[in-house]
């Protein structure tokens, strides 16, 4: 007598639980990719291009850009980025180029917090010397940061606050 079998044998459902695992890794690690991605395109096209804006103007006028007075020992003391821009363009130099319409401010996507403006802003301190602080900064971005900059970078992603130490 002849019986019908109904369902799946244990081999067929180990190959498909396999399958669906392998899948599932795949699409996790490729969002890290993309993400990973993401984070080094925004530090070398965004916060990259103000460190070496900085760097040339430093080379080209002997003093810090935004130094203010000059009597300020090259610390940042007057941002302002009509100033910014009008101190640039005396030694030749422009703007460093962002993906909004103040050069000051990109926007980037975090994994989980969506499109967000990240605005850099030249710092000084006794402690820290000068740098940039970056506020508004989703805190997966932050933490990948923390390896492309790293030593000279600084993370907080509970306020997502980040800062990377210049000059």
């Amino acid at each position: 007598m002849n019986r019908r079998r109904y369902g799946f044998t244990v081999v067929e459902m180990t190959v498909a639980i396999a399958l669906i695992g392998f899948l599932g890794g795949t699409v996790t690690k490729g969002r890290e990719v993309v993400n990973s991605f993401r984070q080094k395109s925004f530090y070398t096209g965004f916060v990259r291009s103000w460190e070496l804006g900085v760097i040339d103007y430093y080379d080209r006028a002997g003093r810090l850009l935004a130094d203010g007075d000059h009597e300020n020992r090259g610390r940042f003391t007057d941002f302002n980025l009509e100033k910014v821009r009008h101190q640039l363009h005396k030694v030749g130099l422009k703007l460093p180029e962002s993906n909004t319409e103040t050069a000051n401010i990109a926007r980037i996507s975090g994994a989980f917090s969506g499109m967000k403006n990240v605005t850099l802003t030249p710092k000084s301190s006794d402690a820290l010397g000068n740098y940039f602080q970056l506020d508004g900064l989703p805190p997966d971005v932050a933490a990948g940061l923390d390896t492309i900059a790293w030593p000279a970078a600084e993370a907080a992603p509970v306020n997502a606050v980040y800062r990377i130490k210049i000059i």
